[in-house]
């Protein structure tokens, strides 16, 4: 795989989005196990891997630390990175965020045409008509965003071309303008800059942004990467950043969501353990190979 895996994260001891990390990469390497590692982060974070947290160092190829302003709260400093990503990173790269889990091989990616691709916001169409969604781009200071294209910036593949050197410019400046309106999100500005742009943006496979909460299981048995954002069940999700920080990946139930995560982690996540659906496929991976194969091939 040519393509580079880029990580953003900004994390303390007293969140957990390190935990989020390392899940993400620890399931990215059962899968892909030789692909390129950059994680994008500032000094205060990179200080912050002592004890259990320098876990991260053995496992990627490159961290990159990155000052940043210090007129941005922590919230603020994610997307300042995220949104600086195409100027800070070098060569072609999958942007990917931390509360994900990936569930195959991603050395596809590399055939993909066109400048920046994404997939559609919630797994649904990818023309704008959720009204709560539409209010944020209006007070982030946007022209009205309804029936535009909106797009979940999760998953970001995305050359190193001209075109996206300037489009990465303008959605910084963009969500600098969100952010004096009151709106952190970088998804209101990344939408309304592609819109101003002609639509550069191209549609991917919602099997590279399954997000579970949303629309997510109609991708669930393709799927390439669960993006468990927007969840409810908090209890189970933080058992397993306990596990993550007291064992690391040696945990063998955490293996079993690693191998299996769209299965037996879905459902652990879902609390749907006991729906038609995921009992349906986790039955075809016990009973039925082959089906199971042909379903979740990749």
């Amino acid at each position: 795989m040519r393509t580079k895996i880029v990580y953003c994260i900004i994390s303390s001891e007293n969140d957990c989005y390190l935990e989020q990390l390392l899940l993400s990469i620890y399931s990215l390497r059962e899968k892909n196990n030789k692909v390129y590692i950059e994680v994008v982060t500032d000094n205060a974070t990179c200080e912050s891997l002592v004890g259990w947290r320098k876990a991260l160092h053995s496992i990627v190829d490159y961290i990159n630390i990155v000052e940043i302003p210090q007129k941005y709260n922590k919230v603020q400093c994610s997307r300042f990175l995220k949104t600086n990503l195409r100027n800070i990173v070098s060569g072609d790269f999958l942007f990917i965020d931390t509360d994900t889990v990936i569930c195959s091989k991603l050395n596809g990616i590399d055939y993909f045409q066109g400048d920046i691709l994404l997939v559609a916001d919630c797994n649904g169409n990818v023309k704008l008509t959720e009204n709560t969604t539409i209010a944020k781009c209006q007070k982030a200071g946007f022209e009205d965003m309804a029936n535009k294209p909106y797009f979940n910036s999760g998953v970001m593949l995305v050359k190193d071309t001209a075109a996206n050197h300037e489009f990465y410019e303008q959605w910084f400046l963009n969500w600098g303008k969100s952010i004096s309106n009151g709106v952190n999100l970088d998804q209101p500005a990344l939408n309304y800059t592609n819109y101003k742009n002609g639509c550069i943006i191209r549609e991917l496979d919602g099997g590279w942004n399954c997000q579970i909460y949303f629309n997510g299981w109609e991708y669930l048995s393709k799927s390439k990467i669960l993006h468990y954002a927007g969840g409810g069940q908090n209890q189970r999700i933080n058992e397993i950043y306990r596990i993550i920080r007291e064992c690391g990946s040696n945990d063998p139930r955490l293996q079993t969501y690693l191998k299996y995560p769209r299965t037996r982690l879905y459902s652990y996540l879902t609390n749907n353990d006991m729906t038609f659906k995921s009992k349906l496929l986790g039955k075809c991976k016990i009973f039925f190979p082959f089906m199971y194969k042909m379903l979740t091939k990749h």
